[in-house]
């Protein structure tokens, strides 16, 4: 592995690795994570996440098994799959908004907005601030999902 030439920047807390600073299962995963999660925006989560191998290595099949869980069953009792991925992305937002995290917000912006269905998609992202003084914009599914978050 040759080091980098990419330094600390002022912007960051910790520098984000390059594929060729790490060993070639967690370069895979930072290419794969860059794939399926980027939406066309630079994606540095999985270049810090790379300080950890196992993490960076584990972590795509982790969060896709609940962002993407589609419904399973046990004896007949749905277990999972209870959400659509446009439910979920309106979790992450509201998380990013209470939480200040400015890229989350702008990178899950992109997702929810692609898989959201309907015409009042832009509205209930302008008003996810303040959900709850518009609860007519919103499904029940979708105030309890909020409340809950």
């Amino acid at each position: 592995m040759r080091k980098s030439r990419i330094s600390q920047g002022p912007w960051t807390r910790i520098r984000p690795l390059q594929r060729d600073e790490v060993d070639p299962y967690t370069a895979a995963e930072m290419i794969r994570a860059d794939h399926l999660w980027s939406a066309g925006v630079p994606f540095n989560l999985g270049k810090v996440m790379a300080y950890l191998p196992r993490f960076m290595q584990t972590d795509v099949d982790y969060e896709n098994s609940f962002i993407f869980d589609p419904p399973s069953y046990r004896g007949g009792v749905q277990e999972t799959g209870f959400n659509d991925r446009a439910i979920k992305e309106l979790a992450v937002l509201s998380v990013a908004i209470l939480c200040r995290a400015r890229f989350l917000l702008l990178h899950h912006s992109l997702i929810y907005l692609e898989a959201a269905e309907g015409a009042d998609a832009h509205a209930k992202l302008l008003h996810l601030h303040a959900h709850e003084d518009h609860s007519g914009l919103y499904t029940a599914r979708e105030r309890t999902v909020l409340g809950y978050t």
